[in-house]
């Protein structure tokens, strides 16, 4: 019977987030192409990087929709691939690789291929598993995926739509699946083996008592399994209910890879271990059998630093031609060391350590830093107090269209006084008297736009130090958006948030109305981890002097708005006054009947005479205490009111007498006549 050589390895499988504490949370190898990738969580989506390991070059870079997690990753090629007609730029054949093809499956069950040439995403395959999508492998023509719900589906690359669909476990979520032109192994915690042709289950395997996160076949229908927290790796045989070997490791398993008769394994310590033929078969006596089913490693590689500083590797990858890549990260850099599996003699190597120090960051010349292109930080200057205007940039009068050399040349040559409250208030009334020419063009300049949290541009403000970007984000001024962005807001950036808004207050006073938004809703949703800082009083200090000083000029505001108050009181008053002088009697509210009058004449002229003579003089007091009050100022007594009410006073006086006068000489007229 001739044996069927299973598939080629294409990926370096990693199902699911195993607990590193490196950054990049998922990475895969081409199985025969320089492609790298690696996809690592950035601040508000999941970022999927190609890079070159060769060169150590990035390729290409995708960024997942928002709200999409990357789960795993697996390369593989396209069968009948044409390249889009949007990239219209030559490239050499060997650079291009038009038919390799990189799929990643996201929590929302959908998964997106990519290609190193191609700067979108190439299609988007949905509609197959409803939850998370675990596992991810190319065969032939198609793509089989394994999801949480338990389900297998076979996936057409050509028409993107599911072939078939394989309900194994719907208690256990399937983690891994290795597919060969005959067999389907999927596994979670148990390992089921099915056929090809009709899809029965020929075979479970249960040695291991975690989820297995890789099954790679091997020659003569042969398999390897390792799970999560678990140091051993099993060998079985299918068709066979037991395990045939059990590779052991100094530590947990993470990633392994088989190639040339060699198995490589990533340790949860971040150390290679090699295992040369993990499939040979014992041939120890009986009273050794048992032991002798447990190998360990040949060959432990680590990387360490010049001061022997271990270095986490995050992945490796053996080669067709003898050789392996190593891969591990430096900050967002991922850095790749390839080396020999066998030495001259052409034996697996023996364990040793590799000495590197670490690369070179951005911004470095021949590995020195150059500080001549060094630029500034505000993240590296520290507020000693919001009064110190000395080393501040001249941001206000850079906001008004004007440089500082220009203003400070003005005001020396053209000194001006400071306008007077009456000439402020004239100005006022002035400008709102007169309509703006482009009042639609200003407000659309002003106008915000809509936003229900800003805690994503913040948080990148403050960690990137962004003047301009922070600024935007300070503008609005709506409560609510601003208590969103602050509840969505990391805790330890809050001390920096409150030291550039005292920054500002302090710079320009009037945006504290604005400003002291942030401010309150600030110390209310972090007050908690503010209080439990240990230098809380040392820390927020600029904050506290500003805020002093704002709160030191109430007493002065309040004293002023008092004699506000007052002149507006008094002017009130004064208006009142003079409505109540010119208001008479209304001419007709008056009766007049012709041929009759209570005064006789002479009676009139005196009256008529007394009432001119007390409207000269009244005039006169009034011109004198008009006088005088300009003299003594807008604050001085209405003194010219109270004598003209003196002189109304004594003309109804006048006029009383008069009339009782003639009320007694007609009461004794009568008498006269009645004697």
């Amino acid at each position: 019977m001739a044996r069927t050589k299973p598939p080629k390895q294409s990926f370096a499988k990693d199902s699911q987030v195993n607990g590193f504490s490196s950054a990049v949370l998922l990475t895969a190898f081409h199985s025969s192409l320089p492609l790298f990738a690696s996809a690592l969580l950035s601040l508000d989506a999941w970022h999927i990087r190609i890079e070159d390991p060769s060169t150590s070059t990035s390729r290409n870079e995708y960024a997942l929709d928002k709200g999409s997690q990357c789960r795993c990753l697996a390369w593989g090629s396209l069968p009948n691939f044409k390249k889009s007609e949007k990239s219209k730029k030559k490239r050499k054949v060997e650079d291009s690789y038009p038919d390799a093809v990189l799929a990643a499956g996201t929590n929302d069950g959908s998964i997106y291929l990519f290609n190193p040439s191609e700067s979108d995403s190439l299609a988007r395959l949905q509609g197959g598993h409803l939850g998370e999508i675990l596992a991810l492998m190319f065969s032939n023509s198609s793509l089989w995926s394994a999801g949480a719900d338990g389900k297998l589906c076979e996936w057409d690359l050509t028409t993107h739509k599911t072939v078939q669909t394989i309900t194994i476990d719907i208690a256990n979520p399937l983690q891994s699946i290795a597919i060969s032109p005959t067999d389907i192994l999927a596994a979670s915690y148990t390992i089921h083996h099915l056929q090809m042709s009709d899809h029965a289950v020929q075979n479970t395997y249960t040695n291991h008592t975690s989820p297995v996160h890789t099954i790679l076949f091997g020659p003569d229908r042969h398999f390897i399994s390792a799970a999560d927290d678990d140091r051993y790796m099993n060998v079985f045989t299918m068709n066979k209910s037991t395990q045939d070997k059990a590779l052991i490791a100094e530590s947990d398993v993470r990633r392994i890879t088989y190639s040339n008769d060699i198995l490589c394994a990533v340790t949860a310590d971040g150390v290679v271990e090699l295992f040369p033929q993990p499939l040979a078969a014992t041939t120890a006596s009986t009273s050794k059998r048992r032991k002798s089913h447990v190998a360990g490693s040949k060959s432990i590689i680590k990387v360490v630093r010049p001061d022997a500083t271990s270095v986490n590797i995050v992945d490796a990858s053996l080669r067709s031609n003898n050789t392996m890549i190593l891969v591990w990260n430096e900050g967002a850099k991922m850095v790749f060391e390839t080396l020999s599996c066998h030495d001259d003699n052409g034996e697996i190597i023996e364990s040793k350590e590799i000495v590197r120090s670490k690369q070179p960051s951005m911004g470095t010349t021949n590995g020195t830093k150059d500080n001549s292109r060094k630029g500034y930080a505000d993240g590296n200057a520290q507020v000693v107090s919001g009064n110190d205007m000395r080393d501040l940039e001249m941001t206000d009068t850079i906001s008004n269209g004007h440089p500082s050399g220009e203003d400070d040349s003005e005001d020396e040559a053209e000194p001006t006084e400071e306008p007077t409250l009456a000439e402020r208030l004239h100005s006022m009334e002035v400008s709102a008297a007169t309509p703006a020419k482009v009042p639609a063009a200003s407000k659309a300049v002003m106008k915000m736009p809509p936003a229900g949290s800003l805690a994503t541009v913040l948080t990148q403000a403050l960690k990137s130090s962004d003047t301009a970007l922070l600024e935007s984000c300070l503008h609005h001024a709506d409560s609510k958006v601003i208590l969103a962005t602050v509840r969505r807001l990391d805790a330890t950036l809050a001390v920096t948030l409150l030291e550039q808004l005292a920054s500002r207050i302090s710079r320009r006073p009037g945006r504290s109305t604005d400003l002291g938004v942030w401010v309150r809703w600030t110390i209310v949703v972090h007050g908690g981890y503010l209080a439990s800082l240990p230098g809380l009083v040392k820390t927020l200090s600029s904050l506290h002097s500003v805020l002093s000083t704002r709160a030191a000029a109430l007493p002065r505001l309040l004293a002023l708005q008092g004699r506000l108050d007052m002149v507006n009181s008094q002017i009130e008053l004064r208006r009142e006054g003079g409505s109540k002088t010119n208001t008479g009697e209304d001419p007709s509210d008056v009766e007049y009947v012709e041929g009759e009058s209570d005064i006789s004449d002479e009676e009139e002229i005196g009256i008529e005479d007394a009432s001119q003579m007390g409207d000269m003089d009244t005039s006169d007091e009034e011109s004198e205490a008009g006088s005088g009050s300009d003299e003594e100022g807008d604050f001085s007594d209405d003194s010219g009111d109270a004598n003209e009410f003196a002189e109304l006073d004594a003309q109804m006086e006048m006029m009383q007498d008069d009339e009782e006068g003639e009320d007694e000489e007609e009461v004794e007229g009568a008498s006269d006549d009645e004697a």
